[in-house]
């Protein structure tokens, strides 16, 4: 069976839930957002805001001004007696006047003493360093550059040097400089961490996926024993991972649990650590070690944000609703106002199978705080799935209002105008996100194309429709919605049957209780004269969706027919046209039982 709205937004939800957890900007200030359970990077695409490279070469970020990021003040090389001595002093002259500048908050005149000190001194190196950042502060990339050029023919075994200006030329889009000056970096010195950082994510905005992991796993390599540095490159590592799932070989899921092993291993009760060991266990779904790990949390930080809500994810992943539930409603009557802990709630209603009670959570969600995104998406996916795409699309516009610049939701209007048969404006949507999406930020991938090639199918571009799900597959050989879809649309008119039953298998061995996928494989052996175990499987994904599905009522008839029993037949052809609310496919079925019902008259 072809996804239909209930199936078609699930891996795009999944993917929305992602992206709104590690964007929370725009909660409300006393919402306190629940941490997302897949961990992800710590380190983005550096800003260009002040960074210092600190003594160790990891970068510090977040400084407003020129106000020193070192750890200490950063003094000149050793004042010793020779020709070079007044030049020294010089510096040091210089140096003082700029700190007594910007110690009085005047930054110009603070940059104008430092820039004389490193033209005076240029092995100030620490200084140049903070100096190079400024410029870059303000925009000021090619100054930076010839800085930190000139502080590298004074100091050519310099690898902070190196990394400054690997990282000056990747914000002026010198990317291949970049690359080879991160490179020396880590020739001087491969302990330091900038350089790495800094070519992960030049690999990572290129895609360039196994490359990036090649760079995290060199550095594994050469790490100091300093607990941030392994948790910051199993995040880095784990993003790999969750942006290109056909990496995610068994050996390199044992590699990331070994960083963050590593990690606790050096401070064995760091809230970061602990809370990235649980989230790794929720990845690989041992939700006991999962729990195990939130309820060390909460012994060591009983107050660490959003740790129950994770707990109680996880036991509602775990199967245990009842447990999940009642975790949930005692954080929320200690504080009423968590609207992030309400839509989880719903979260757990609607895979409860109550989806009315998961729209009434929601909404609550939304009079609580209304700029959670999260719950306006939620709400769009309840009409979805319950084929009210129109109402989708108004909250989804009212949406957009609020955050016009989260594409998210212009992918997720996309789907509810295909699913309203608004063919042209959903396409004009996918066209939209794909034109505004930056390189490396995870928006064009296996469920964009899936998404995309759906609509094409639903729009009867069987050729367009291919050629996107196998995009979607090519991209996340493990994205069994689009396996079922793709393997169903063939099924559906006699095609590919053996490559078709293979896909539609490998999509139930990662979701076996998918009644959708189940009907697909019912409807493979229709295809190939095995009705006996087609009526098997299709009576069995008929009960699974609880008899709502005319397609699937639609194909339990057609089976029966086959085997002789007309009885039967007409019953559940009956019950498909009762079900249907496709006025095409309504009047294909009502033909269908015409013939059956003139049949039976004849027979008798």
């Amino acid at each position: 069976m072809g996804v239909r709205p209930s199936r078609a937004v699930l891996s795009l939800l999944f993917f929305a839930l992602l992206l709104c957890l590690s964007n929370r900007a725009a909660s409300a200030p006393g919402d306190k957002p629940v941490p997302a359970t897949v961990p992800v990077a710590a380190t983005n695409a550096p800003t260009l805001t002040p960074n210092i490279l600190l003594e160790d070469g990891a970068l510090h970020r977040g400084a407003t001004n020129l106000a020193p990021a070192l750890k200490v003040e950063p003094k000149p090389t050793d004042i010793k007696p020779g020709p070079r001595q007044q030049r020294k002093s010089d510096a040091m002259a210089q140096y003082s006047l700029g700190l007594i500048a910007e110690n009085r908050g005047e930054f110009d005149a603070a940059l104008a003493a430092y820039e004389k000190a490193v033209e005076l001194d240029p092995a100030f190196v620490d200084l140049g360093m903070k100096v190079g950042f400024e410029y870059l502060r303000r925009e000021q990339n090619a100054k930076a550059i010839t800085l930190f050029q000139n502080l590298i023919k004074s100091n050519p075994r310099s690898s902070v040097a190196y990394s400054a200006l690997s990282f000056a030329q990747r914000a002026s889009g010198n990317k291949e400089a970049a690359i080879l000056n991160a490179q020396k970096a880590i020739e001087l010195d491969p302990a330091k961490v900038a350089p790495y950082q800094y070519l992960y994510e030049m690999h990572m905005e290129r895609g360039q996926f196994e490359k990036a992991l090649g760079v995290l796993e060199k550095a594994s390599e050469q790490l100091a024993p300093h607990a941030p540095h392994w948790l910051n490159l199993g995040d880095m590592y784990a993003t790999v991972l969750n942006r290109s799932p056909v990496l995610r070989t068994p050996d390199r899921v044992r590699r990331l649990e070994g960083f963050y092993k590593k990690a606790l291993s050096l401070n064995p009760d760091e809230l970061n650590g602990l809370l990235r060991m649980a989230d790794f266990y929720v990845t690989i779904k041992n939700y006991d070690k999962a729990i195990e790990q939130y309820m060390r949390v909460i012994t060591f930080y009983p107050d660490a944000l959003g740790v129950r809500e994770k707990m109680a994810l996880t036991y509602a992943a775990k199967g245990d609703k009842k447990t999940a539930l009642s975790l949930l409603e005692a954080i929320l009557k200690q504080n009423p106002t968590r609207s992030d802990v309400m839509v989880a709630m719903g979260d757990i209603k609607q895979e409860a199978k109550d989806p009315e009670g998961a729209l009434e959570a929601y909404l609550k969600a939304l009079d609580i705080n209304s700029r959670n995104l999260m719950a306006y998406i939620k709400i769009a996916s309840h009409y979805l799935q319950e084929k009210q795409p129109q109402k989708a699309i108004s909250f989804l516009q009212k949406a957009e209002l609020r955050f016009p610049n989260q594409l998210v939701l212009t992918q997720f209007l996309a789907v509810a105008y295909r699913e309203a048969k608004d063919f042209k404006t959903a396409l004009a949507k996918f066209d939209e996100v794909r034109a505004k999406a930056k390189p490396g930020d995870g928006l064009i991938n296996s469920d964009f194309y899936f998404d995309l090639g759906a609509t094409y199918e639903q729009m009867g571009d069987m050729a367009r429709a291919e050629e996107h799900l196998k995009k979607s597959i090519e991209l996340n050989p493990e994205n069994h919605a689009a396996l079922n879809y793709l393997g169903y649309s063939w099924t559906d008119r006699n095609l590919h049957l053996p490559a078709s039953e293979e896909m539609i298998r490998k999509a139930l061995k990662m979701d076996p209780d998918n009644g959708a996928y189940i009907d697909s494989l019912g409807w493979v052996y229709f295809r190939q004269g095995k009705f006996k175990p087609a009526l098997r499987e299709l009576l069995r994904a008929a009960e699974l969706i609880d008899y709502k599905d005319d397609i699937v009522l639609s194909h339990v008839a057609e089976t029966y027919h086959r085997l002789g029993h007309l009885k039967d037949a007409l019953a559940w052809q009956k019950w498909a046209v009762e079900k249907c609310d496709d006025p095409a496919r309504r009047e294909k079925l009502l033909k269908t039982l015409g013939e059956w019902e003139k049949e039976a008259a004849e027979k008798k």
